[in-house]
């Protein structure tokens, strides 16, 4: 009777370890995707200040060049604007098929002029001094938050 106890308290023993395993490698996958995440934002923000200054005009006057694509979204049309002019996210050795910019989690980003993401109310640190596009992840749980919650945003420094 005692040996059969002791291979079962075995046993429980090896699937919490197995589990406490996996939630530490779960824990730290997140992480890893988050900082992906910002990774990402820090890049699109920073393309977006290298077009603005290079052509002196605002990033929505950029990607605004006709009007039957307003009615397509920013994420879409930051997309294929940074497409159009080389500037990459990733490296082209996995081309994306979806036209938007995704997040490490692999949604589209929320992507909304200032003026949309003072209406919502956002946090401010997300909507920042002087961005003309407010952009961040819905984070892991893939839902809208308002830039709270798991959403995920790059702050400026």
């Amino acid at each position: 009777m005692r040996s059969k106890c002791c291979r079962v308290y075995g046993v429980i023993l090896l699937v919490a370890a197995a589990l406490a395993s996996w939630l530490v490698l779960t824990d730290q996958r997140r992480h890893d995707l988050r900082l992906q995440t910002i990774s990402t934002l820090n890049k699109i923000y920073v393309g977006i200040l290298g077009f603005e200054t290079l052509r002196k005009q605002p990033i929505l006057e950029l990607i605004n060049h006709t009007g039957e694509i307003r009615r397509v979204s920013i994420n879409v049309r930051l997309a294929a604007f940074f497409e159009e002019n080389g500037y990459f996210l990733a490296p082209k050795a996995k081309p994306s098929t979806s036209p938007y910019i995704l997040d490490a989690y692999g949604n589209p980003l929320v992507c909304l002029s200032r003026e949309d993401a003072v209406r919502r109310r956002l946090p401010t640190p997300l909507v920042g001094r002087n961005r003309s596009i407010i952009i961040y992840s819905l984070g892991p749980n893939g839902k809208d938050d308002g830039g709270y919650g798991d959403d995920v945003y790059w702050e400026e420094p």
